[in-house]
């Protein structure tokens, strides 16, 4: 009985070893990924405000595309959260999956429905 308990707590510290770990890592990329979003941004904004120039600052078309990259690396920031648990989580990862099967699943059913077609019967 000893031992069963002892096995238990073990797999229970595993466990919560491996959520522990698995929780760093997504906190791990979400950081990253934070920082390496934003750093552009920032850098353009230093550059603009260095350089305020207007006319300077736009003349150049390799200056606008970075402008547009940074700033969609900046906005995207909010959003790339969904993708970090995507990728940091297997049982995310796992009930997406679910979802997904479920509703093409669901969606197979729905456009293969027998539906009858009543036609007026005019005997005269």
């Amino acid at each position: 009985m000893k031992h069963l308990k002892k096995l238990q707590h073990q797999t229970h510290v595993y466990s919560h070893l491996k959520r522990h770990k698995q929780l760093s890592f997504m906190f791990f990329l979400m950081s990253f990924t934070i920082v390496m979003s934003s750093i552009p941004y920032c850098i353009e904004q230093v550059y603009y405000n260095i350089f305020s120039n207007y006319a300077a600052y736009h003349q150049s078309s390799l200056i606008f595309l970075l402008h547009v990259i940074s700033s969609i690396l900046f906005y995207i920031n909010p959003v790339s959260s969904f993708y970090i648990y995507f990728i940091s989580t297997k049982k995310f990862r796992q009930q997406i999956q679910k979802i997904i099967r479920c509703n093409r699943h669901n969606h197979f059913f729905i456009h293969n429905q027998i539906h009858t077609i009543t036609t007026p019967h005019n005997i005269h």
